[in-house]
């Protein structure tokens, strides 16, 4: 009776100890899988932050396509308004010279 009463607080003593390792396991999974939301977390919020700047990217290209567009317009204005300016100038010249005539 007194082996068994031993083998049965020894098993117990075993059992508790288990208990207590199970225990441990149980909280350090919980603070892996906190870890693991934090990181989910963290990606999804980068994932939307790398679209954003992909979005603004792409706005940014349009606004400097648009911008170069807008410069060769005004290159071209320009170099139409030097071509009526000479006219203008042989005009003037023109009229000057039959007026001293």
């Amino acid at each position: 009776v007194k082996k068994l009463e031993l083998e049965h607080a020894s098993e117990m003593k075993a059992r508790a100890h288990l208990e207590e390792e199970l225990k441990s396991v149980n909280t350090q999974l919980n603070r892996e899988r906190e870890l693991v939301f934090n990181l989910q977390s963290d990606l999804e919020q980068s994932m939307s932050e790398k679209d954003a700047i992909q979005d603004d990217f792409v706005d940014l290209q349009g606004t400097h396509l648009h911008l170069e567009n807008r410069l060769e317009q005004v290159a071209h204005d320009r170099s139409h308004l030097r071509t009526q300016i000479d006219d203008m100038h042989d005009s003037i010249a023109a009229l000057e010279a039959d007026k001293d005539s």
